[in-house]
């Protein structure tokens, strides 16, 4: 890199309101925007409300192009920045300024994705919640549930993919042992089969994660279990047993999907988080609850402007409680879910899987 580039790379970095994409990505975005803007097609996302918020889709596919849950995203995000403000100054503190276009297209590129417009509409208002562990008595803003900023959600999204991957081999590799074993006579001879998969066994490295003897392991990360939760007395299940949908037919039945993408966590293995890859009863793009504690998936929303909207009518009808804070430096408390009828904190996971169950 020559001195007028790096310096023109330090003045990006100072200057620049990119907050996921790099100076390379930045370049490459500006010198194919000014195509994109001129033909631009109608069908893509143009939002304007009173502060000028404004948004394109860069998905050129034609498959997805929809508007469907951006409005309702913006509204939800008018309701919650409200009450946030009047209720809650540090919670509202704690929302990150938005990406940019740039950000959005490089996460996309890098996941080989196209995100909902609903999606792209809400990173554009909060990029996530800001680094919580350096600001006590906060939470997360979803009941204690942490909103994933687009640099977490595409590592997060990475490490479960490497999950489903692992998930994947591991059943191929007994599927092939089972159809080899098949062809062993009784007399223990047996007919030419590939000498390695007659050979092939697993070597547990992970609790529930059995990797197959021989097999090069070093572009997958050790660290999966530690990544996918923060709680260090969580541990990946010996055995998953079978997975359900719900409702039935919406999501595929299987632990991990490379087509989930998380957007919310409670940074112990469990998210609400976009399907991209439906069921055949699905629909793209809907929200759903998924993770380790959670052998059934539900679909929480249609879109994520819908599920944006679900919490906001929660907060605005008073289901819940401020946790306070003994320490007078501390925050003004966790917002936790308060369940009225029974007079009690319910953890909003469970919440939103029993109103999905009771439809």
């Amino acid at each position: 890199m020559g001195f007028k580039e790096k310096l023109n790379q330090i003045f990006y970095a100072l200057s620049t309101e990119d907050r996921y994409a790099d100076y390379d990505s930045h370049n490459h975005h500006i010198r194919t925007a000014g195509n994109q803007e001129e033909s631009a097609s109608p069908a893509g996302i143009q939002l304007n409300d009173a502060d000028g918020f404004q948004d394109d889709g860069g998905d050129d596919s034609g498959l997805h192009h929809s508007t469907e849950g951006v409005s309702e995203t913006i509204l939800a995000w008018r309701h919650i920045e409200t009450w946030t403000s009047e209720n809650h100054t540090d919670l509202n503190a704690s929302l990150s300024d938005p990406c940019t276009r740039t950000d959005i297209t490089k996460a996309e590129q890098d996941l080989g994705i196209a995100l909902p417009p609903p999606v792209r509409a809400s990173l554009r208002i909060h990029d996530g919640q800001e680094d919580l562990d350096s600001l006590t008595g906060i939470g997360g803003l979803f009941f204690g549930l942490q909103l994933m900023n687009l640099d977490e959600i595409v590592h997060m999204t990475k490490t479960w993919r490497l999950v489903a991957d692992r998930i994947n081999l591991d059943i191929e590799v007994k599927k092939n042992k089972a159809a080899t074993e098949s062809l062993i006579s009784p007399a223990g001879s047996s007919t030419e089969v590939d000498k390695t998969k007659s050979t092939t066994s697993l070597n547990e490295t992970h609790k529930g994660f059995k990797p197959v003897e021989g097999t090069d392991y070093k572009n997958l990360d050790p660290d999966l279990e530690r990544k996918i939760s923060s709680n260090n007395s969580k541990r990946f299940k010996s055995h998953i047993p079978k997975q359900f949908s719900c409702p039935p037919g919406a999501i595929h039945a299987v632990y991990a999907h490379s087509g989930w993408v998380p957007l919310v966590t409670d940074n112990s293995g469990n998210h609400i988080g976009v399907d991209l890859a439906p069921g055949k009863k699905g629909t793209w793009g809907q929200v759903i609850l998924f993770g380790r504690d959670f052998d059934t998936k539900f679909v929480l929303a249609p879109n994520w402007g819908d599920f944006l909207l679900i919490f906001a009518k929660d907060l605005e009808n008073g289901n819940y409680i401020i946790r306070e804070e003994d320490d007078v430096f501390a925050g003004e408390g966790e917002v936790a879910f308060f369940d009225k009828k029974i007079n009690r904190e319910v953890p909003y996971l469970q919440v939103l899987a029993q109103r999905v169950i009771n439809q």
